[in-house]
């Protein structure tokens, strides 16, 4: 069977989040490891994170041919992932200022209070879009807290220009 590098980077980031794979010093040779995928995605995938109580959720960077990606999705009760929190904070689109959607999630992380943080760095990658969408608008860089089961964002800290100054050449 012959699988695509997106579909095994997506399968094994997450049968790594989901702990299935033997503790250090366990070796594997001459026995065969029983492996489970725990989510395929039809996104590209980079960031995997789980709940306590197994909610999984996808960062989903948004690349060249993959503009219409959702930025961050959970695991639904059938498996595949969908849109999360599923309202216009997934619904950017090139023009937009990004304010209350996301653009470009650099990381997630699920803290401890079962609350998803998102680091959205407001506009797309420098290197692979032109200046007028690499270039973020005015508190479009943010760090968003969602409940992670209904989706209400708690909270939204914006990166002024004070914290994140433009760069220089």
């Amino acid at each position: 069977m012959k699988i695509g590098r997106r579909r095994f980077m997506t399968a094994a980031a997450c049968t790594a989040a989901s702990g299935l794979l033997p503790a250090r010093g366990v070796s594997a040779a001459g026995v065969e490891l029983n492996h489970t995928v725990a989510a395929e995605s039809p996104w590209f995938c980079n960031q995997v994170a789980l709940t306590a109580k197994g909610d999984m959720f996808f960062g989903l960077p948004r690349y060249p041919d993959y503009d219409q990606t959702p930025c961050l999705a959970k695991q639904g009760p059938d498996g595949k992932p969908a849109a999360f929190p599923g309202n216009a904070w997934n619904e950017w689109k090139p023009g937009d200022d990004g304010f209350d959607s996301f653009v470009y999630v650099n990381s997630i992380h699920v803290f401890e209070d079962g609350t998803v943080w998102a680091v959205d760095q407001g506009a797309l990658r420098a290197d692979s879009y032109p200046p007028a969408l690499s270039e973020p608008h005015k508190g479009a860089q943010k760090l968003v807290q969602l409940d992670a089961d209904s989706g209400e964002v708690l909270r939204v800290l914006r990166f002024g220009d004070d914290i994140l100054p433009k760069a220089r050449n």
